[in-house]
């Protein structure tokens, strides 16, 4: 028998994400935390990554609003991910704000970050 817990829900929202089903994701989600189950930052992660790649931005940042008021730091992963999230937009002075603070809270910038970063200046002109 199949123990429920986060790590089989974090599957099933990762599965969900990559066949595009982002609501469905939320729901087991939220469902998670209905079954008194604390989401892990990785849940929180994929929640984020699906909706920078869906273009809700303002929805990814409430998203780590609710992490940091959850008492779940966030990760390189987090902030990676949010960072090209502004790059994409074009808003670099937002992308450099979010690794400013990504250095404040301890979290150190890896490849990923400065690979993103340089990659959205270049383009930028």
């Amino acid at each position: 028998m199949i123990t429920i817990n986060v790590f089989i829900l974090n599957m099933v929202m990762n599965a969900y994400v990559q066949l595009g089903k982002l609501e469905n994701a939320i729901q087991v989600f939220d469902e998670m935390q209905g079954m008194g189950m604390n989401p892990f930052v990785s849940s929180y992660n994929t929640l984020i990554t699906a909706y920078i790649n869906q273009g809700l931005l303002t929805t990814a940042i409430n998203l780590k609003l609710t992490m940091d008021k959850n008492g779940i730091s966030p990760n390189a992963i987090t902030y990676n991910t949010i960072i090209h999230g502004f790059c994409k937009e074009e808003k670099l002075h937002d992308a450099f704000k979010v690794f400013h603070e990504m250095k404040r809270e301890n979290v150190n910038p890896n490849t990923v970050t400065y690979n993103t970063l340089s990659t959205a200046c270049s383009q930028s002109g």
